[in-house]
């Protein structure tokens, strides 16, 4: 086993609650929309990987980049197979996407509601569907957010495996 704290200084201690925490703070952004989420992941592996050399291998903190770009087409395609679930047209894919992407600017409701409210402005006013059919496509846009989260959070668990078998277990 690797020694984990190769240097032994204070520092490096500080570097190993830094990690932690980008862990425990990114797991918690991938259940929680708003706040970074895998991206600490990577931050974290990054910052061990250059001040504390020997401990983590250049192939997990790529591994845990690579996890960070995968959180994207995850809620993309999270929020589309959702709508569609709900019987959405193509204008409500598109406006799922759209109020996916807006949302972003307004924070935590807005990453709730943007995808949920585009996919019904996308059925009622360009498809021209009932109220009816508008709001299940919008109900599917929003489960389809517990989609992506789930996808996510699988995710992340198997980056933390990743973390845990390279810290501990390969040299």
């Amino acid at each position: 086993m690797k020694e984990i704290f190769a240097r032994g200084s204070g520092m490096i201690t500080i570097l190993w609650i830094i990690f932690v925490l980008c862990i425990i703070i990114g797991f918690f952004g991938v259940l929680l929309p708003g706040l970074p989420g895998l991206f600490l992941f990577f931050l974290g592996s990054a910052l061990i990987y250059w001040f504390n050399p020997g401990v983590l291998s250049g192939w997990t903190v790529f591994l845990m980049f690579a996890g960070f770009l995968a959180t994207f087409p995850i809620d993309i395609l999270g929020t589309l197979i959702g709508a569609k679930w709900g019987n959405a047209t193509k204008w409500g894919l598109f406006g799922a996407s759209i109020g996916g992407f807006i949302g972003l600017f307004f924070g935590f409701p807005g990453i709730i509601i943007g995808p949920i409210l585009g996919a019904f402005i996308g059925e009622l006013i360009f498809k021209k569907r009932s109220l009816k059919d508008s709001a299940a496509a919008s109900a599917g846009a929003g489960m389809g957010l517990f989609i992506s989260t789930a996808g996510k959070a699988l995710l992340a668990l198997l980056l933390i495996f990743a973390l845990v078998i390279d810290i501990f277990f390969i040299s």
